[in-house]
């Protein structure tokens, strides 16, 4: 019998575009205080391939929080990712993130030829690791 390994967060990223806002209301809703929370969605490999395609929201809650998520093409929010040893898990995200501004613009402090991307991260920056 195979092991199944759990991936929450650990993908190869393989394509981010730059989107503006979503037409969602609240593309991240939060449980309400003192509600029992739901375990995620799940997403399974199937003939040794899994792909997801995600999107990376915000949204700001009643209190002016910022709040981020990601959630699949049909708005199911940070499904656990299941793949078996050897199956390919291929992850294109969508960035809905609003245009940053130059002001908010960080040099990374590296070596840009080892950057993957981007070495300047914004407020409209995702990373997945």
């Amino acid at each position: 019998m195979k092991q199944m390994h759990w991936f929450f967060a650990s993908v190869t990223l393989l394509a981010v575009t730059q989107s503006g806002a979503l037409g969602q209301s609240n593309p991240c809703p939060r449980f309400s205080a003192g509600s029992v929370v739901k375990n995620p969605a799940n997403l399974y490999s199937q003939h040794g391939s899994l792909t997801v395609n995600l999107s990376y929201n915000t949204t700001t809650d009643a209190d002016g929080r910022p709040l981020y998520c990601f959630t699949t093409s049909d708005g199911v929010e940070s499904p656990t990712l299941h793949v078996n040893p050897g199956d390919h898990l291929i992850v294109n995200v969508k960035n809905n993130l609003p245009k940053a501004t130059a002001a908010s613009a960080m040099q990374m402090s590296t070596n840009a030829a080892l950057v993957c991307g981007a070495s300047m991260m914004d407020t409209s920056s995702v990373n997945i690791h």
